[in-house]
């Protein structure tokens, strides 16, 4: 995950509205491509890169939500036990 000072919001969102496949998106912004310790990509302008580590997979329980509204989304989002996400 990477946070960047507001100056550099043009260029994440256009980043999040390609995708990947269809463009060469990376080289279409201007910033400084650098690679972590671990060996991802993230880019030096970033304010903050914290790099995670996939550690579990867990199917979501109804349970598992503090507030109605969340309860409630779930329960439209996925009207089957077998349509939730990992």
């Amino acid at each position: 995950m990477s946070y960047f000072p507001v100056e550099y919001q043009e260029q994440i969102l256009f980043l999040g509205s390609k995708s990947g496949r269809d463009s060469e998106k990376m080289k279409e912004v201007e910033l400084t491509i650098v690679k972590t310790p671990s060996g991802n990509i993230s880019f030096k302008e970033a304010r903050l890169i914290m790099e995670c580590k996939l550690t579990q997979i867990t199917t979501p329980d109804l349970n598992d939500f503090c507030t109605q509204e969340a309860k409630n989304f779930i329960k439209e989002a996925y009207k089957e036990a077998t349509d939730y996400r990992k």
